[in-house]
């Protein structure tokens, strides 16, 4: 079993998700697969919040834009089944909870720390329900877990989180272990974990510690269909390929 960090930076084209997600369903059995906001999202995410700060006739747009651009993806992953509207009705219920973050933010005038954990944390929650469903439409045995899930635990620090590794690696050998027996697919959403009272926190690319930024799949100029070029990282100890589960500081 292995654990696998797909950036952003390969998640930016037709051709190049296309490719990825072939490569998941032939040869992802039984393995985890840490997935980023698909390229741009998380960067329009942050920006959204200055322009629905300013003026509250930008958060339509703001919501058009990524439902358009989720929904683009997903015709191109799905077909021949009834996982698009499945995943269509997930997308539109985790935007309205963003539409009303983004009027929250808009009536209390200011953008918090917690506001900004919050709102960052929806694309890599978008990009791990797509993928699933699509894996289940070719009968394939997949699902995403949110941290909330499985226990992914966080410090507890708005802004600047990491990741609490005594809490998450009891809860992860336990809930994931017996799935992943079953030769599951299972995709995790990256850069975010939960508090111990159940806030969500965005853990910044800059003090990663439990899915850190990747130089695999991340990285625009490496080859996104090798799948060794993905990898399972730690912010002290930067790896290339992806690793095995005992190597990963003994998470699972």
């Amino acid at each position: 079993m292995k654990v696998i960090k797909i950036g952003g930076g390969s998640l930016k084209d037709k051709e190049t998700i296309e490719h990825i997600f072939d490569l998941i369903a032939t040869r992802g059995q039984g393995n985890i697969f840490v997935l980023s906001a698909l390229n741009g999202v998380t960067d329009a995410l942050i920006d959204g919040m200055s322009a629905a700060l300013a003026d509250e006739n930008a958060i339509a747009e703001i919501i058009g834009d990524l439902r358009n651009k989720h929904t683009l993806v997903a015709r191109q992953l799905i077909s021949n089944c009834d996982g698009l509207e499945v995943f269509s009705r997930d997308l539109d219920k985790s935007l309205s909870e963003l539409d009303r973050l983004y009027y929250g933010l808009n009536f209390t005038r200011e953008i918090t720390p917690r506001m900004r954990d919050m709102i960052s944390s929806y694309g890599e929650r978008f990009i791990v329900e797509l993928f699933a469903s699509a894996l289940r439409c070719q009968g394939i045995n997949a699902a995403c877990l949110m941290p909330e899930e499985i226990g992914l635990y966080t410090d507890g620090k708005f802004g600047d989180a990491t990741a609490n590794l005594r809490k998450t690696t009891n809860n992860l050998q336990r809930n994931l272990t017996p799935l992943l027996n079953e030769g599951m697919i299972l995709f995790i959403p990256g850069f975010f974990g939960i508090s111990e009272g159940g806030r969500h926190h965005y853990l910044w690319p800059r003090r990663q510690r439990l899915f850190g930024r990747s130089s695999g799949c991340g990285n625009e100029s490496r080859d996104p269909g090798d799948m060794e070029g993905c990898g399972w990282f730690h912010e002290r100890r930067p790896q290339i390929r992806a690793r095995s589960a005992t190597h990963t500081g003994s998470l699972l």
